[in-house]
């Protein structure tokens, strides 16, 4: 069967009103035709392994952290060795500092507990959460201490600071999803009720663990601050996006409602499930920790716009693009190995660049993402 359209039999007024109704109901199959034709391809541009300096800690024993200033150069907190790495953006060794102690500058992190995260703040300042010290320590990016914050008891997330030195963790609560503290970490409020973050549009994973009262995890709500200030909250439960204004007012939300997004997380979760049945078999009955399903995706800001890296149930990696006002812009697949290991985005004038963190938190290697218009 065939259509076809003769417009010279019509009057011209309903020539144009057939062509516009034409055109207005192809714009979205046209538009996702072109976005979901973009790949991007990983090069890989260096690596970071064992004898990466002269130092005696020329390997890695534990990653648990990483971030980049705002040179690009990449900084990598290890809690085996309680000493922070610094490294140019493709790989080359600069410099380390801190050891294992109570004393200023000082970290008690530890392979298998009390993780040391780091991050850059807007303020030009490094902030290393030491959750074995109880304490936040800050250095300048040549790793000179500056000062450190005594945080709450059980503090395990990767702070996010604005340029005001304004500082931003995961509440204890049980009623609100994030704490900020000013410059001297003096209590200023909190932010985003956790009713609006314990939502699930695809069922609890598991009931029998979600109380009234909770305190989120690292895993559930991610933490983003742009360059202009503005703090992105993702809840991973709820599947929405939260934008806060400088000021830490709410100005807008939106929800992830991309249907292929959705469809293979669900098929995520099954995965995901099955796969937490078999761990929890060899697993006293009171430990909850493997019933846990997590989101197997990380957002990270590119060049002013939010993106979404998510493997999907194949093993393959996409990334969702959007606007912060949460116009939806564009999926794009990544070629390579998005499976192994878990790793940091960051844009600079080169592109997208992609640490990924490998063989047992041990290696990493650099990768650029040639990013197509």
């Amino acid at each position: 069967m065939s259509f076809s359209f003769n417009f010279s039999i019509l009057p011209l007024r309903k020539n144009f009103k057939v062509f516009f109704c034409f055109f207005i109901f192809a714009i979205p199959f046209l538009t996702l035709s072109f976005s979901e034709e973009k790949v991007q391809y990983l090069k890989k541009v260096g690596e970071i392994k064992d004898g990466f300096s002269s130092e005696r800690e020329n390997f890695f024993i534990k990653i648990t952290g990483l971030c980049c200033d705002d040179e690009g150069n990449l900084y990598v907190a290890d809690s085996g060795w309680n000493k922070i790495f610094k490294f140019d953006s493709n790989g080359k060794f600069l410099m380390s500092f801190g050891r294992e102690g109570q004393g200023p500058g000082e970290f008690m992190g530890q392979r298998m507990s009390n993780h040391l995260k780091i991050s850059f703040g807007n303020d030009g300042k490094l902030y290393v959460n030491d959750p074995g010290n109880s304490r936040i320590s800050v250095f300048t990016k040549e790793g000179k201490f500056l000062k450190s914050h005594r945080t709450p008891p059980f503090t395990y997330d990767t702070p996010v600071v604005n340029s005001r030195g304004d500082i931003y963790l995961l509440s204890k609560s049980g009623i609100k999803a994030i704490d900020y503290y000013d410059s001297n970490f003096k209590y200023k409020g909190s932010l985003l009720d956790m009713e609006e973050h314990l939502q699930f549009p695809f069922g609890k994973p598991y009931k029998e663990i979600f109380h009234e009262y909770r305190i989120p995890a690292p895993d559930e709500i991610f933490k983003l601050m742009t360059k202009e200030d503005e703090l992105i909250v993702m809840s991973s439960f709820a599947w929405k996006i939260y934008i806060f204004n400088r000021n830490n007012q709410e100005v807008r939300d939106f929800k992830i409602k991309e249907k292929s997004l959705i469809e293979d997380y669900k098929r995520n979760l099954e995965l995901l499930k099955e796969r937490n049945k078999e761990i929890e078999k060899t697993l006293p009955k009171e430990v909850e920790t493997a019933k846990l399903v997590i989101p197997p995706f990380e957002p990270f800001i590119c060049n002013k716009d939010l993106c979404l890296f998510y493997v999907k149930s194949d093993g393959s990696g996409e990334i969702y693009r959007y606007k912060t006002n949460g116009l939806y812009l564009d999926r794009r697949r990544i070629s390579g190995d998005a499976t192994l290991g878990w790793g940091l985005f960051y844009w600079n004038f080169e592109g997208l660049r992609c640490f990924k963190v490998r063989d047992r938190s041990t290696k990493i290697e650099v990768f650029l993402i040639l990013w197509n218009k």
